[in-house]
This record gives structure tokens, C-alpha cells and sequence, in this order.
């Protein structure tokens, strides 16, 4: 894999985040973690790859690779740095999601020898595992109302979109087979999830399906490699990344798919936040890589994380 872009949603692609991170890394950025339990600087090179808004939109929950460690930090906007959450393990943690009333974050984490869903208090404590199936399971997405998470597992032999009860009970595949998937997001009123797809062959399209599985509608067609899709505040709009311009950046479209428009210069994660006010991004490249905090139209752009 040479580009972000090009990463596609395999049974392989782990998205524990060590696969993502190479797949990811290729194109216009990629991954890797490692830190201090304390507030640490960037005075190693950092790769942001993944990144996730507290609820009240003070905080970021951050998936980091330093030091040869791929790790979940959090960093808080008031002030520069950020902490570490997760503990040092044999295996990669990342790719976190925050539930609604913020008082957990849930992680995939591959500490286990196998990818599995976790979460943890913000303060580091209470962390409980809520998966155990033999295959791989990644990149977790809480419900709005925080009774469900959605995550991708490969345990139908390819990425599948599966959601489970926040305890980890009633695991249920939303999607067949025929698509090979990936990192589902909850939309603000909880009625559809949107997430990323490769199907007979083509590039990585957007989707959006609704939470029990039907009505699903492919939003993106054009040929490129379309990935990573988030939600804008208050559900009108998709946040993605594509390499239809030729480099990695950043769009933004209606949530019909119409209206596509390209969000200033290049970046390969983004996400709305919570008040709509702004839009965290991570731009750069392997390895190192910056989180850059801009407005809604893309203008502007003060450094939150990185050199």
C-alpha cells in the first residue's frame, strides 16, 4: 500500500490500528503510538491517526503512534500536550469513541493477541473488555443514546458492520457479506449509521445504512477511494476523506451524498465538533503528523497537537 487512499477493508485489515496504521500510512498518512502516563510533549515524532471529541467538546481522545508504541491518549484543548490512557501492553490500542455522557471511551485493542472492543473510564480505571470472539474486531462507535456500539469484525471471513448492547451483549451483523466494511459511525439522532465499503473490486465508497440493518444507500461513486466518514453536528452533513483530487483531503457533502466540497488543503481524518463550531483534522504523513483544529468552511487552522 503506498497511500491512505488506496487502504481497503480486508479481512486482514485489522484496523487494531498496527494494519490500519501501515494501510494508512501509505497514502497520505498512517499510524504509531507510544508515551508518558504524565502530559508529554512532541518531542519524538508522533503519528496522529484517529481522533475523537469529548461530549462537551473539551477533549480529544487521540490514537498516537510514538516510540514504536501505538497507544490512546487524551488531550485537552485548553491547554498544549496530552496524557496517556491506556497502559503499556504486548499489543496496539486505538480508534476511540467517547459515550455520550463522557464518562467512558471505548477502544479496540489487540493487548489479547486478537482484536477485541474495550473501554475505559477517562480517568484510566474500570477498563472492561466487551468482546471475545476469535476473529478480529475494531473501531467502535457509541449509539447517541449510549445503549448500543456499532464496530467492524472480520468474523464472517471479511469486514462486516456489527452492533452490539454498551455491555457487549446481543452482538448482531447490520451488513452481508457482500460488502467488505468498515469504522461504522452513530449519526447524532441515532437512525442511521455511516461507514466505508469496498464492493466487487471497485475503491472504497461511503455508505449509510440505517441501525438495523436496511435501507442501505451507497453515497459516493466516483471512482476514488472514500473513506473514514463522520458526522457533522447535527446530522445534515458527512465529513470524509478522498483522494478524487489526486491528494488525501478532506470533503464534506450533504447526507443524501449530494453536494460534495472539498474542506481547504489536504488531510486524511477529520472530525465535526460536538457544537459545530470547528473541525479537528490530521494532516501530514508518515511519521509524523499534525492535528490542526479549523472552522466549518476550512478556513483557519490552529495547531492542537503536533510540531
Amino acid at each position: 500500500m503506498r497511500k491512505i487512499v488506496r487502504m481497503s477493508v480486508t479481512a486482514q485489515s485489522l484496523l487494531a490500528l498496527a494494519c490500519c496504521c501501515a494501510a494508512v500510512s501509505a497514502r497520505a498518512a498512517t499510524q504509531t503510538p507510544s508515551a508518558a502516563s504524565t502530559p508529554s510533549k512532541a518531542t519524538v515524532p508522533t503519528f496522529y491517526q484517529e481522533i475523537s471529541w469529548s461530549p462537551d467538546g473539551k477533549r480529544l481522545a487521540v490514537t498516537a503512534h510514538r516510540g514504536g508504541r501505538q497507544s490512546v491518549y487524551l488531550s485537552a484543548l485548553a491547554r498544549s500536550g496530552m496524557t496517556k490512557l491506556t497502559a503499556d501492553t504486548t499489543g496496539d490500542d486505538g480508534w476511540t469513541s467517547w459515550s455520550p455522557d463522557g464518562t467512558r471511551i471505548a477502544f479496540n485493542s489487540t493487548r489479547d493477541g486478537n482484536g477485541e472492543i474495550y473501554v475505559i473510564r477517562p480517568d484510566g480505571t474500570a477498563e472492561t473488555r466487551l468482546t471475545t470472539h476469535p476473529a478480529r474486531d475494531w473501531a467502535p462507535s457509541w449509539s447517541p443514546d449510549g445503549s448500543r456500539i456499532a464496530f467492524t469484525s472480520n468474523r464472517n471471513s471479511r469486514g462486516q458492520i456489527f452492533v452490539m448492547n454498551a455491555d457487549g451483549s446481543g452482538q448482531k451483523a447490520i451488513t452481508d457479506s457482500a460488502l467488505v466494511a468498515s469504522t461504522p459511525v452513530w449519526s447524532p439522532h441515532g437512525s442511521r449509521i455511516v461507514f466505508y465499503a469496498k464492493r466487487h473490486g471497485r475503491k472504497d465508497d461511503v455508505y449509510t445504512i440505517s441501525a438495523d440493518g436496511s435501507d442501505r444507500e451507497r453515497l459516493t461513486s466516483d471512482g476514488s477511494s472514500n473513506i473514514y466518514p463522520g458526522w457533522s453536528a447535527d446530522g445534515s452533513r458527512i465529513i470524509f476523506s478522498s483522494d478524487r483530487t489526486g491528494d488525501q483531503s478532506i470533503f464534506t457533502m450533504a447526507a443524501d451524498g449530494s453536494g460534495p466540497a472539498k474542506l481547504g488543503p489536504a488531510g486524511f481524518f477529520a472530525r465535526w465538533s460536538p457544537d459545530g463550531s470547528g473541525i479537528a483534522v490530521i494532516r501530514g504523513g508518515w511519521p509524523a503528523s499534525e492535528v490542526v483544529l479549523v472552522k466549518p468552511d476550512g478556513s483557519g487552522g490552529r495547531r492542537l497537537l503536533g510540531q
